[in-house]
């Protein structure tokens, strides 16, 4: 017997078909009024999706840009001039969200991942011309009716292993927007830059001290790092380098910050600021470190975004899909190498396999990243 769930997916599945063979939404836009890009995923994918507001902003500076997402990736665009409308919603919330991007009347509509609420969202926007990715290359998380869907959208290939930031700019050449540009765009606000001021004050933090941001949560246990570990490494900075560490985390994040703080050497100092600071005060912070190190999880991106080096914990993942890329960003991986998480596959792995991955990275793995970036950032 079908859950009522199941019995709503199909009736949503049968009116969104309907829709796409009644109206044609592999329409060709010109001049496009509104574009809307649909990103339900978290902090760190929509970090590595503002390349796509500006390069739309680029190339038709009038467009409005509209962002769906949950209600704390609003606040991490909060002051990006790149967005016009954000409607922060989550999946519970499906008709009053579709409701108010259809008052909007977009032109285009953009998925950023093969999510069929998303693809649902774009159809009944009421937008003529959609595009979403066909992935390949490895097992995805597309669902039939997903699949079934798609087949009547712009179909953007999508292939396991290519750089998502540069994939997702792909998304909008159907409204002829082209580009290659993969930086991504943050802000905060003057009184977030304040509070951090005030932060750093009392702390006698010098423009020559190396200032180093560590978070010791995951956010998802399947990529949790121990928190001894996490101390070790703050150890050996604070003796041989007298950094002045920053432990970041949300509330939620309290019994990790405790964990490292309890496992820290007597003599270590650091400043803990577990659950109290705001999204846009963890941008203002991150932006004033001179490195940040973390398992592969969304502050990371955040640090990118703002110029900052970073050491990324990344375990099994593909680390040529997402992480942060070039000469400051370090990513330390499993020395066998495995590849078990993917950017487009985030429900079929082996946890247990996965934990051992990630168990297996050692505190002088990410130390020697670390030699090997201190050149670079001071």
């Amino acid at each position: 017997m079908k859950s009522i769930s199941q019995m709503r997916n199909l009736l949503l599945f049968t009116w969104a078909f309907f829709l796409v063979v009644l109206l044609d939404r592999k329409q060709k836009v010109k001049n496009p009024k509104k574009i809307l890009i649909v990103q339900l995923s978290k902090l760190g994918d929509m970090v590595c999706t503002t390349p796509m507001f500006r390069a739309i902003k680029k190339t038709f500076p009038q467009t409005k840009v509209l962002v769906v997402g949950d209600v704390i990736n609003e606040q991490v665009l909060a002051g990006n001039p790149d967005v016009d409308t954000y409607f922060a919603c989550n999946k519970k919330d499906f008709f009053s969200t579709v409701r108010r991007i259809r008052k909007e009347q977009p032109d285009f509509v953009c998925i950023t991942g093969p999510d069929f609420t998303s693809l649902l969202m774009a159809i009944f926007s009421g937008a003529r011309s959609i595009s979403a990715f066909k992935v390949s290359g490895g097992i995805t998380t597309e669902t039939r009716t997903y699949t079934l869907l798609q087949r009547f959208v712009h179909s953007i290939p999508y292939t396991f292993g290519t750089y998502v930031p540069r994939a997702l700019l792909c998304l909008l050449e159907p409204a002829g927007i082209m580009s290659e540009k993969t930086k991504k765009y943050l802000y905060f606000t003057d009184n977030a830059k304040k509070k951090i001021d005030t932060l750093f004050s009392p702390h006698n933090i010098l423009k020559k001290d190396l200032v180093v941001g560590i978070s010791p949560t995951a956010g998802h246990r399947t990529k949790q790092w121990s928190a001894n570990q996490f101390a070790k490494v703050a150890d050996y900075l604070y003796k041989t380098y007298q950094a002045k560490i920053i432990v970041i985390g949300g509330p939620q994040d309290k019994k990790e910050g405790d964990a490292m703080q309890n496992a820290l050497n007597d003599n270590t100092e650091v400043i803990n600021t577990v659950g109290e600071l705001s999204v846009d005060e963890l941008k203002a912070i991150i932006s004033r470190l001179d490195l940040f190190i973390s398992v592969d999880t969304g502050p990371i991106y955040i640090a990118e975004a703002f110029g900052v080096a970073t050491i990324d914990i990344a375990g099994p993942i593909d680390v040529n899909e997402q992480p942060p890329q070039g000469a400051i960003h370090k990513n330390v991986v499993p020395k066998s190498g495995k590849k078990l998480l993917f950017a487009m596959n985030v429900r079929n792995y082996d946890f247990d396999e996965v934990r051992r991955e990630v168990e297996s990275i050692t505190p002088e793995m990410v130390l020697q990243a670390f030699e090997e970036l201190y050149p670079l950032i001071k």
